[in-house]
């Protein structure tokens, strides 16, 4: 009902408006008083500091739900990177696409998404003001030290003791990084005694990248 009434009395029009507005003016409406206009003020404030991934999450782009933001924070780590390759997907296709594509958990519908948004001018520019007003915290992974910090992992196949999503959350709560598709860069791919993809294991033993077996993982975060 605020951001309505305020809409319809033209204090705001865009969402960086919010950050911007004259509250002197309010003493002019009805029910503002010192105290209310205060706890505004106040709440404005402390929303101007947002972790990353709910800033992706609060720009409302379709197929971008807040696991999906987690995920974008992850690979992108700062506000800056995550919209200079957004706005760029339309103009180096072939190079941004490949690197959304190799973000574990962000398939076609995300990055197709991703390109309808940023390539209308008016969302880059309110993007673009709300990253120069915001406090926008970047995403930090696991400080200390662990024996695959750092490291990309991928994860193939079904496994005895652990679901994939369990054992992906506890790898990226370890320090490391989920990839989706096989590359050089792969630190190590472990596969599941149940279906593992053949094509990823031979992608794989191709590149010299360390397979492992689920008692070898669990001999590694143990």
């Amino acid at each position: 009902k605020l951001v309505d009434n305020f809409w319809n009395k033209k204090i705001i029009k865009y969402p960086y408006d919010i950050f911007n507005i004259n509250l002197n003016i309010l003493e002019n409406f009805e029910g503002w008083g010192k105290k209310s206009i205060y706890n505004l003020k106040n709440s404005i404030n402390k929303s101007k500091v947002v972790q990353l991934h709910r800033f992706i999450f609060s720009l409302g782009i379709r197929h971008i739900g807040e696991e999906n933001a987690k995920v974008l924070s992850k690979h992108f780590l700062k506000a800056s990177k995550f919209f200079d390759v957004s706005k760029k997907l339309d103009y180096n296709k072939e190079k941004y696409i490949e690197e959304l594509q190799s973000i574990d958990g962000i398939g076609n519908s995300q990055i197709d998404s991703l390109k309808r948004y940023f390539s209308n001018n008016q969302n880059l520019r309110i993007v673009s003001k709300l990253i120069d007003i915001l406090n926008i915290k970047d995403y930090k992974y696991l400080s200390k030290k662990t024996p695959i910090s750092g490291k990309l992992i991928m994860f193939t196949g079904g496994f005895a003791y652990k679901s994939r999503s369990e054992l992906k959350f506890l790898a990226e709560s370890l320090g490391a990084k989920i990839a989706s598709n096989i590359s050089k860069k792969t630190d190590f791919l472990v596969a599941g005694s149940k279906k593992p993809t053949i094509r990823k294991i031979n992608e794989a033993k191709n590149l010299n990248i360390k397979i492992l077996t689920e008692s070898d993982w669990n001999k590694i975060i143990n």
